[in-house]
């Protein structure tokens, strides 16, 4: 079962997609979710990671972003708009489908639509057509729906199954961190620890390994 309870963990969904627009460079769109973010979770897990990017994004656009929005499904409407997206049919045509598929259903999580996004990352998963690498991104982010959806006995189901077919991933660093996460909304407190101490001596060290170090200490106190 994919479908998950109706209750969702919106401040998750915000730093996490946060970061992935500030990965790509479309700063307006991450600084909004980040100060969203702020605005609504003042005392929220990654508060000092989130200062940091909006310090970061500052630095790179002068002023910051003056781009104003009024919702989070606002922002994904706003390709209309951005420079990208003067080449955006083009680049559509050009892309794989399973690609595609998979940046329709961010933005989908953007907009907070967890279950329909989870029905197109498991679409990409499914598709026999669907590179490597989105199939496993598509399970991770599959995950992370069902976390944010709180059905979290399925979550940790991907979550595993992530880690044992795609144990060379480049993301396999998150899927751990994502299942200590599972593991400390569960109450499973020593398991959650045990993997964030794999995950902390894991290198090189990146921006996991941070919220990793984090979390370990919050836990052990």
């Amino acid at each position: 079962q994919l479908s998950g309870q109706s209750e969702v963990l919106p401040d998750v969904g915000l730093f996490n997609y946060g970061m992935y627009y500030f990965r790509i460079k479309q700063y307006k769109k991450a600084e909004y979710c980040f100060k969203r973010l702020l605005e609504l979770y003042p005392g929220n897990f990654h508060k000092e990671e989130v200062l940091a990017q909006l310090k970061a994004i500052e630095s790179f656009t002068g002023n910051g972003s003056n781009q104003e929005f009024n919702s989070i499904s606002s922002i994904v409407s706003e390709d209309a708009t951005d420079e990208v997206a003067k080449t955006a049919e083009s680049t559509e045509s050009a892309k794989p489908e399973g690609e595609a598929l998979f940046y329709n259903g961010l933005d989908l999580v953007i907009a907070g639509k967890f279950e329909e996004a989870m029905k197109i990352f498991k679409q990409v998963y499914d598709n026999p057509d669907s590179t490597t690498i989105y199939k496993a991104k598509s399970l991770l982010e599959m995950a992370k729906c069902l976390k944010n959806l709180q059905n979290l006995d399925a979550g940790e189901k991907i979550l595993k199954k992530f880690i044992t077919e795609y144990q060379d991933s480049e993301q396999i660093k998150e899927a751990l961190f994502e299942l200590a996460d599972v593991y400390r909304l569960k109450k499973d407190i020593p398991g959650s620890i045990k993997l964030l101490e794999k995950i902390i001596n894991i290198q090189p060290a990146d921006e996991t390994t941070t919220k990793a170090k984090r979390l370990f200490s919050t836990l052990k106190k």
